[in-house]
């Protein structure tokens, strides 16, 4: 079994970073998707398109 451990090991930090790295990514472009309709509607709000 240590056989084994010695690649999983190195394997499983790999996928840990890509993971963080692709939630960490996706966590940006949440925050800029909603800050980009945030401004839609409150600009629609000053021209009188929304309620």
């Amino acid at each position: 079994m240590a056989q084994v451990q010695k690649y999983f090991d190195p394997f499983d930090q790999a996928i840990k970073l890509r993971r963080y790295h692709e939630d960490a990514e996706l966590a940006e472009k949440r925050e800029r998707i909603i800050k980009r309709l945030g401004e839609g509607i409150a600009r629609q709000k000053i021209e009188g398109l929304c309620r």
